[in-house]
């Protein structure tokens, strides 16, 4: 967590159009007593390889695609299928193609060029969601009353016949109030809104159709099929029933349909869901770079352990140790003043109970998990409650969010002020960067001089360098959602690292 991507580049655009960042070349390597670059089969944080299995090695085209973006447990499953017998090779290609041509059709047809007619159909569209809108609620209203006005007759009391004459007469009148809702619905769309909308589903279906197949996708040796190829659909089924069910499937489907370039739309985003199997992890970026910046933010941490023992202050063990201790405490508050530790209830005085006491080394050592101690929750909070700080130590020096480089400015302060720990981390590293790429760019909208200096941190510094590169970029886009914990893994380094102009050949005692 950090700040915001909206402060960081709600007003500041340039900041952050997707530039391809290339891998970083032998121009990049230290010189003699810098840093060595390790192979990135060995960088911290990086998945190994995968091993091709024989499916895997037999399976060509798009069903080859498929299979590597699907997860583990995918392609175990249907490994386990042609072992058995179950189903063929021939039928496992078969599948594997409905399933990407399904999934590129879902994909085309959400976001393919629209034409006139396209743009007519949406507004009947509109039209049409709109009465219905207006009819559902004069009717949950109408409703609403008569479920209200009907509760005497429920509880069994005897009732008074004149009220009770009243209270007919009330319903029947709510009971016409609904007719004429559905009256001034069918009267607005000109006929019956059901038939119409599946008349119009069924338009659009069709376009979505034609234009599929004139993009041309389908129906080659080892690429899409045609949407209504037999064989295809029977060896969905098959998938089907045999268990190859959509939360195996789905997140490995859904990348590999992203990465297709389709004409006149280009490529897609993907965003992993929870609900389903991870998808295969991206190749490692073929990076030395954030290699060395991996294994440089672990020597930053040992240095800052030693600083904090020199200092007489308790190392990360111990306030790791003592934050859980004084969690468990604060659930034990919580419990006792009758109250459920639900962090998701918006309810300050909740994570205000629990955390109490926590400073800021102790919220970093749950926010980065230390030692595998919190849940997600609690790191979710602990997160939130580091970025509130910063936050507020932004407002207090632009207390009217008029002055975007004094807010800046005031929260890379708080940032240069934290623990040398959290300045160890890829986290801190990237929100530092963020920070100084959205002052530099304030400062320059507002013709002002820059009066901050860029981080002495070369990790920093390559981070902003590769961030600047990508213009056009929100920052979720380049560092991912939530606390950064792998560098490697942010979206930002996913194809390679741009040449930094050596920013990482530098000794081992490096400072933040």
């Amino acid at each position: 967590m950090g700040i915001s991507a909206a402060t960081l580049f709600g007003s500041t655009t340039s900041a952050a159009a997707a530039v391809k960042i290339p891998a970083a070349s032998a121009a990049a390597a230290p010189a003699e007593g810098g840093w060595k670059a390790v192979s990135a089969d060995k960088a911290k944080g990086v998945t190994d390889k995968v091993e091709i299995s024989a499916l895997g090695k037999a399976l060509k085209g798009v069903a080859g695609d498929v299979f590597a973006a699907l997860g583990t447990k995918a392609r175990g499953m249907l490994e386990g299928l042609v072992k058995s017998n179950q189903m063929t090779t021939d039928e496992v290609s078969l599948g594997l193609r409905a399933l990407a041509t399904n999934g590129l059709y879902t994909r085309f047809s959400k976001e393919r060029p629209q034409d006139a007619d396209d743009a007519d159909l949406a507004e009947q569209g509109k039209v049409l969601s709109a009465a219905a809108q207006r009819r559902e609620t004069r009717v949950s209203a109408a409703q609403d009353k008569i479920l209200a006005l009907s509760a005497p007759t429920r509880d069994g009391a005897p009732l008074d016949p004149a009220a009770d004459a009243a209270r007919t007469e009330q319903v029947d009148a709510l009971k016409a109030e609904i007719d004429a809702a559905q009256k001034e619905e069918w009267e607005s769309v000109g006929g019956d809104p059901s038939k119409k909308m599946s008349a119009l589903f069924g338009a659009r279906l069709k376009r979505d159709e034609e234009a599929f197949k004139r993009a041309d996708f389908g129906d080659t040796a080892d690429g899409y099929l045609a949407l209504d190829d037999k064989k295809g659909q029977d060896a969905l089924k098959r998938f089907n029933d045999l268990g190859f069910k959509p939360e195996l499937f789905k997140n490995g489907l859904n990348k590999f349909v992203a990465n297709v370039d389709i004409p006149e739309v280009g490529k897609g985003t993907y965003a992993e869901s929870a609900e389903y199997e991870p998808a295969a992890p991206d190749p490692a970026p073929e990076a030395a770079v954030i290699t060395d910046a991996t294994l440089m933010l672990d020597e930053a941490a040992k240095a800052a352990s030693k600083e904090s023992a020199s200092k007489g202050m308790a190392g990360m063990g111990k306030v790791t140790k003592d934050a859980r201790d004084a969690l468990d405490d604060g659930y034990r508050k919580l419990s006792a003043n009758g109250k459920a530790a639900d962090f998701g209830k918006g309810d300050e005085t909740i994570i205000n109970t629990v955390f109490s006491g926590l400073d800021r080394r102790s919220l970093f050592a749950v926010a980065s998990n230390g030692g595998g101690l919190f849940s997600d929750t609690e790191q979710k909070a602990a997160q939130s409650l580091m970025t509130k700080q910063q936050d507020e130590a932004a407002k207090r020096a632009d207390p009217t969010g008029a002055d975007a480089s004094a807010r800046l400015k005031a929260g890379i302060a708080f940032l240069d002020g934290v623990s040398a720990e959290e300045k160890a981390s890829a986290n801190w590293s990237v929100q530092r960067a963020a920070s100084q790429l959205a002052y530099e760019n304030a400062v320059r909208a507002e013709n002002k001089p820059s009066l901050v200096a860029d981080s002495q941190s070369p990790v920093v510094r390559m981070i902003k360098e590769a961030m600047a590169a990508k213009k056009g970029q929100s920052f979720e886009d380049m560092a991912g959602k939530g606390f950064v914990k792998d560098l490697a893994a942010m979206p930002l380094f996913r194809q390679g690292v741009p040449s930094v102009k050596g920013y990482l050949t530098i000794p081992v005692d490096v400072r933040v």
